[in-house]
């Protein structure tokens, strides 16, 4: 079965010097994957890609190639927020973890981790990152890990819903 889901994120700019704080090609997802039959798998996901990348585990081999990918990306920005917009497709097939004795679901209670890149102005202006990840805690602000200057705050929980 092939799925649909759409995933939203945004984030609150801060009044702070300059970074160019701009959300990267690539993200994670956490996926039941039918392939290695594991559920809640992180998966490596990047737009163009033609697939995605499981984590797996050790006793299947490890990483592998996962049937998902990103159908769609597109980043709204405004003077005092950015919000970042994502389609994944994956082909879904019903099987049982035996390792966590449970059944997989089309779409469960998963997480989303977007990473955000910038430059700092400061000084010898040096790349940098920071992530928002929808298991955590809100408010979240991310700040510049050269300057320590809040670049932006996570308000809200990046959304992740299944289009029929």
């Amino acid at each position: 079965m092939l799925r649909t889901l759409e995933i939203t994120a945004t984030i609150a700019l801060a009044e702070a010097p300059f970074h160019n704080l701009y959300f990267g090609h690539g993200f994670e997802l956490s996926l039941d994957c039918f392939i290695c039959e594991r559920v809640g798998r992180t998966t490596f996901l990047t737009v163009g890609a033609e697939r995605a990348v499981c984590t797996g585990d050790r006793e299947h081999g490890g990483r592998h190639f996962a049937a998902a990918r990103v159908a769609g990306f597109d980043v709204l920005s405004g003077e005092d927020r950015k919000t970042l917009h994502a389609v994944v497709q994956q082909w879904w097939a019903p099987f049982h973890d035996d390792k966590r004795k449970q059944s997989s679901k089309p779409i469960g209670p998963g997480w989303v981790r977007f990473e955000l890149h910038y430059l700092c102005p400061e000084g010898e202006r040096k790349n940098g990152r920071t992530s928002i990840q929808s298991n955590t805690g809100r408010p979240h602000s991310l700040t510049c890990e050269h300057c320590e200057t809040v670049l932006a705050r996570s308000e809200e929980v990046p959304t992740i819903v299944e289009r029929p």
